[in-house]
């Protein structure tokens, strides 16, 4: 490495979302332009005296210089550029081998690189484009050309760089819910399929609470009351969560959190003692004092559960088995499956004999009326050979009607 002019460091900034599309569509300043970090690699070290020179009369104040390929790749490792000027024709490395192989490196896959060569013919161009070339420059170099050409490639690369911060800003206000500042239901979404497909399960357990009587508080007090109410309740459960717990607000009063843990009873003693935070803190409201309780549902992951969606409906029947068995309590799914079985089956049962749809023969209740008796016993006896059980026969009108 010879002469070389190492710039500061870049620091990170946390600028809001509008800021950066601000500065997007703002022009890039003097200053920030000059201060680019540039590596002008050539095995002549006239070459890279020459255009050194040049670029730093132009105003450019942080230009490094080297002639060896292996040291300018060493020293794009740790100190990153903004722009490369490599010349293609070297007798250490190629500079198309140079080139194909920085693009394949994901810290240098979109720097700049204007290319040197004093080949004039198409093929060797279509190469280096091939190869990712960004730029071309001809030896000798024209002094004007160089620095409009490196101008522009760093006002392209400046303005890359500030779409792609934008973007990052984008996805995680996308992933941050507004309210309460836990993650979001997408990114909720995301993790858990994540973790189902990444096999990271063996030791997953799913906790889903909602706010008991969240719509009497929001009709009681107002939405505003129940907005901060939301706030608070995110901050006591951001304040529980570990590394090993990952919390999101699913959407209006309901919470999911995704825990790692070695077995249920863990999980639900964390769910417990979340259960009374939140049951202990009381708000005051317009010299109203305002508490809250959840209902809480767990569900763990089993060889069983084959789906994401299967361990999400597991917590959401232990949680509403909470709401039934009069909130402000924590189900565990594994402990209650026999009763939701039972209750889903009465429940079956009554929507059947409600909707006056039997599933089964033997489930429906017949009754045939015939003044005639010979009539309703012939009825019934086809109806029994055909598999229905529950018939009675009735030959008087008001008899049928009792």
């Amino acid at each position: 490495m010879t002469n070389q002019a190492q710039s500061a460091p870049a620091t990170t900034e946390t600028r809001s979302f509008a800021e950066v599309q601000k500065s997007i569509e703002a022009e890039m300043n003097e200053q920030e332009l000059t201060s680019s970090r540039i590596l002008v690699l050539d095995d002549e070290e006239s070459t890279t005296d020459i255009i050194g020179t040049h670029l730093e009369y132009a105003g450019f104040s942080a230009v490094s210089k080297c002639t060896s390929p292996s040291a300018a790749i060493e020293h794009l490792q740790y100190h990153p550029q903004d722009l490369l000027i490599l010349d293609i024709r070297m007798p250490e490395i190629d500079g198309l081998r140079i080139l194909k192989f920085l693009r394949q490196k994901t810290e240098t896959r979109y720097m700049p690189i204007i290319v040197l060569t004093n080949a004039q013919d198409q093929s060797t161009r279509l190469e280096a484009l091939n190869a990712g070339a960004s730029d071309f420059l001809n030896k000798p170099v024209d002094v004007e050309e160089l620095v409009a050409r490196v101008r522009n490639a760093l006002s392209f690369k400046r303005y890359a760089d500030r779409i792609e911060q934008c973007a990052d800003l984008v996805k995680r206000e996308l992933d941050r819910d507004a309210l309460t500042q836990l993650q979001s239901r997408r990114a909720f979404d995301n993790y858990l399929a994540n973790e189902f497909s990444h096999g990271r399960t063996s030791d997953l357990s799913l906790i889903l609470f909602d706010i008991d009587r969240f719509k009497h508080t929001n009709d009681e007090y107002g939405h505003r009351a129940g907005d901060q109410i939301l706030q608070k309740i995110g901050a006591i459960v951001d304040s529980r969560c570990g590394e090993n717990e990952f919390a999101s607000r699913i959407g209006g009063d309901e919470f999911a959190i995704l825990c790692h843990h070695p077995d249920v009873e863990a999980t639900a003693s964390f769910a417990e003692r979340l259960r009374q935070s939140i049951g202990s803190f009381s708000m005051t409201y317009k010299t109203r004092t305002v508490k809250s309780t959840i209902s809480v549902g767990i569900a763990r992951f089993s060889p069983r559960v084959l789906t994401s969606e299967m361990l999400f409906d597991m917590a959401d029947s232990a949680l509403y088995h909470s709401k039934r068995s009069g909130r402000n309590t924590v189900s565990i799914y594994s402990q209650i499956e026999g009763e939701l079985k039972e209750e889903r089956r009465d429940h079956s049962l009554l929507e059947r004999r409600a909707s006056l749809e039997p599933l089964d023969p033997k489930d429906g209740r017949i009754l045939i009326v015939d003044d005639e008796p010979v009539v309703t016993s012939m009825l019934a006896s086809q109806l029994t050979e055909a598999g229905y059980q529950n018939i009675e026969a009735e030959n008087n009108a008001m008899g049928a009607l009792d």
